[in-house]
């Protein structure tokens, strides 16, 4: 079905002159060989993903156009590419939205914007009905996985391997003999009201003792964090925009976060794991440093890619016992020290291999 070009509300807004804030900011990216433009507002660090098209009828928005010229213009530089007018005025309604526009806007024009914000609050409300949907960190359980790692041990061990076959071979040998009483009516015991009240209420229960299997499965096993992929990102004024910090001591509030290099005895038993992470497209601005990756000397952290990064910071970024570090188009404006600090790191900068220790001292990104 064709889209419709004009707008039977275009009379509301045809004649404002919008003007996008003198703070908001103008970021390019390309994702995924596409071209996109991110729109950043500093104020609530806010960042909003945009098409080349709209990029163009933003830039033009300097409060001496009307909306009617904008789209005149639109329509003679992007041909068939060019939005409708249903498609100016959400763009009109999302920039008001996020409180980016100046404009002399009256009350039936802020009424047509804020329709589509009802919109959307309507349907994350609907979403509350599908547990799924449901986002609430309660409970960080680092503290008590430390305190009963010797339980976590036995648990998943060859003893609890047995205990756990002991549990469920029994019942597998015992759903055959009663398979009809099981299958018998399924669906209309399943969707009853009084089994979906208990379902609905069972499952965060349930859901948290799966996670929490994860948990205790990870620390048993040392951790694995892998195939990692962050794309599309914009950070201001944040202390460590990216952190892989496999000395980490507990410690973030204090002086340093960062543990002793050298291992105790046991210590090495079970080492994490980090590689095969990818950032693409981030742009980071007044950061005390532009990140960091910290592994250890018995287990480097490996294979990290970085594509687009800008980054305007006090430090740069240290890479220490890590290889395989790669950086493609990216530039980092520093104002203390070099770009790049290496201390047993090995990086490809934008095309130049970079090993050893180089760069300065690592004490200042700890």
């Amino acid at each position: 079905m064709a889209i419709p070009l004009l707008s039977t509300s275009w009379y509301r807004v045809a004649d404002r002159r919008p003007k996008l804030r003198s703070h908001a900011r103008m970021h390019r990216h390309r994702y995924r060989g596409e071209l996109w433009y991110l729109l950043q507002d500093p104020a609530s660090s806010r960042v909003h993903r945009f098409t080349p098209a709209a990029r163009l009828l933003i830039s033009l928005m300097d409060g001496t156009r009307t909306v009617a010229r904008l789209w005149e213009i639109a329509n003679r530089r992007l041909g068939e590419n060019a939005p409708t007018q249903d498609e100016m005025i959400q763009l009109l309604g999302q920039l008001h939205a996020a409180d980016l526009l100046q404009s002399d806007v009256t009350p039936d024009v802020a009424e047509l914007f804020s329709r589509g914000a009802r919109e959307d609050r309507a349907r994350h409300r609907r979403s509350y009905a599908n547990p799924m949907a449901l986002r609430i960190p309660l409970w960080d359980p680092d503290a008590f996985l430390n305190r009963t790692k010797d339980w976590i041990s036995r648990i998943w061990s060859g003893w609890g391997a047995i205990l756990w076959l002991a549990v469920v071979l029994p019942a597998v040998f015992l759903v055959p003999a009663h398979w009809p009483e099981l299958t018998n009516n399924f669906t209309d015991r399943v969707l009853a009201l009084d089994n979906l009240v208990v379902l609905y209420l069972a499952f965060p229960a349930l859901k948290a003792l799966h996670e929490l299997g994860h948990a205790t499965a990870t620390k048993a096993g040392g951790g694995e964090v892998h195939d990692i992929r962050y794309s599309d990102i914009a950070m201001k004024n944040v202390r460590r925009p990216f952190d892989i910090n496999m000395l980490y001591n507990g410690n973030a509030g204090l002086v340093t976060d960062v543990g002793p290099r050298q291992a105790e005895p046991g210590q090495t038993q079970y080492i994490p794991n980090f590689h095969d992470i990818h950032v693409a497209n981030l742009t980071i601005t007044r950061s005390p440093l532009a990140g960091r990756i910290i592994g250890l000397p018995e287990q480097l952290a490996n294979d990290i890619t970085f594509t687009n990064v800008k980054a305007q910071s006090t430090r740069g970024f240290l890479v220490q016992d890590a290889k395989d570090i790669v950086f493609r188009d990216s530039h980092f404006d520093i104002a203390i020290g070099e770009p790049l600090v290496l201390d047993n790191g090995s990086v490809n900068w934008n095309g130049k291999q970079k090993s050893g220790s180089s760069g300065g001292p690592p004490e200042p990104f700890y």
